[in-house]
């Protein structure tokens, strides 16, 4: 549980979850093709790492197959299942719609010139980028169904902290 959540006096303005169907998919094919694997050979039982493998493949199907947004009036929260990004109104120096198509899908990490930057995509939704002040990134993107919607929210909530 973050700061912004245990806060009692934040309240919840905006919330959306976007299931991925290529994240499912490719978790599902992967976990397919090793039960496959694991139970085809005649003669010889699956040993311990192969459940333990099939157990990760499952839960990181699960934990990757939604994206959660959430804006409350402290700021915003962006993840898949265990992997979240926080962000107080503070923090955020600027916010724009992200016109640059995605190269990837669910958490992308990159450096360059010394500036970090992590995206919560998902495959062919539009995204939102937000300028990070104060933390370890300098930039956050994230995809969204309703990217004027969240942007006017992310306008508002900026303009707060002023």
């Amino acid at each position: 549980m973050n700061v912004l959540a245990k806060n009692k006096q934040t309240r919840i303005v905006y919330e959306e979850s976007l299931l991925s169907v290529v994240n499912v998919g490719a978790f599902a094919i992967i976990t397919l093709v090793l039960l496959y694997a694991m139970f085809s050979q005649s003669g010889a039982s699956p040993g311990f790492l192969s459940y333990l493998l099939l157990g990760f493949m499952i839960l990181a199907g699960v934990n990757f197959s939604k994206l959660s947004i959430l804006i409350t009036t402290g700021g915003i929260i962006v993840g898949f299942g265990f992997f979240k990004q926080a962000l107080s109104w503070n923090q955020i120096s600027s916010c724009s719609i992200d016109r640059v198509p995605s190269v990837g899908w669910l958490i992308q990490m990159s450096a360059r010139q010394g500036k970090h930057q992590v995206g919560y995509h998902v495959f062919g939704k539009p995204k939102i980028k937000l300028g990070v002040q104060g933390t370890w990134i300098s930039e956050l993107s994230f995809s969204t169904n309703h990217p004027d919607h969240v942007l006017e929210l992310l306008t508002k909530g900026e303009s707060k902290k002023r």
